[in-house]
């Protein structure tokens, strides 16, 4: 709020309510205009019939979410000044300086800081000397690097590696002369019978897959015999390899058994 019209632009004559001073002394509003110094705009000014003074009211400037009229400030009080800044970019707009009780804004002091690049104003040359003299780290050994070879580094990345070729002709003829063995589990949820394991067995020559559910891991090595034997009869074939990355020996016994039937099948 001021005591002077003239400071106002786009005045508009609204009478409001009174305003009390100091010494319980009032003042009438008689309308509301807008103080603009350079980059700076302050709305809603109070122009306050018998007002001394320019008072700005803090509150009415900050950063409030869902307000229609956002100036987006914020204020930083210190002990002998307070500052205004911009929300978003932490830009300052406007400093005051603390007089007794109250922080003083003086506008016509308020001018944008310019922004100096200090490399672009100075000579190459003397850049070069105060990087010089400016150097924090002493007594390093001078080192040249001569790229007159080829480094380990070089020589190790630009190896090719060489791929198998693929071979036109499969290694079997048949079903079940290769298979496949994997164990997958324990999967969090578990079936409507308790099994948290899944056991699968793939054939390399017709790609086909037998998948059985297990509910410890020490039932793999039986169940794997238990299948083997029900394919070879089933299909009248013979299995001659079996390969496995991932099928546990838990138990002494089982891997006993397993052992002596792949031995007496020849696998």
């Amino acid at each position: 709020m001021t005591g002077t019209q003239e400071l106002l632009s786009s005045y508009v004559n609204k009478e409001g309510s009174f305003v009390t001073f100091g010494g319980n002394k009032q003042g009438r509003i008689k309308g509301y205009g807008m103080i603009v110094k350079g980059e700076i705009s302050v709305n809603q000014v109070s122009y306050v019939d018998g007002l001394k003074h320019n008072l700005i009211n803090v509150s009415q400037l900050l950063h409030k979410p869902g307000r229609q009229c956002d100036d987006g400030l914020d204020a930083m009080f210190k002990i002998k000044y307070c500052i205004m800044y911009k929300s978003d970019t932490l830009i300052e707009v406007m400093r005051a300086n603390k007089r007794g009780d109250l922080y003083l804004i003086c506008f016509d002091l308020l001018k944008p800081k310019e922004e100096i690049c200090l490399v672009t104003s100075m000579k190459n040359e003397e850049a070069w000397v105060w990087l010089t003299r400016l150097k924090l780290v002493k007594g390093l050994p001078d080192i040249r690097f001569q790229k007159d070879h080829l480094c380990l580094a070089c020589e190790m990345g630009k190896l090719k590696r060489s791929s198998h070729k693929t071979k036109s002709d499969p290694s079997y003829d048949k079903p079940l002369q290769m298979l496949y063995v994997d164990l997958c589990g324990p999967i969090a949820v578990q079936s409507l019978g308790g099994k948290k394991y899944i056991l699968v067995l793939v054939d390399e020559f017709s790609r086909y897959t037998w998948v059985e559910f297990v509910k410890k891991k020490s039932q793999v090595p039986l169940l794997l015999i238990i299948l083997l034997k029900r394919l070879q009869v089933l299909h009248g074939l013979q299995v001659r390899v079996l390969k496995s990355d991932n099928v546990p020996k838990t138990v002494n016994y089982l891997i006993y058994l397993v052992d002596i039937y792949f031995g007496c099948c020849g696998l």
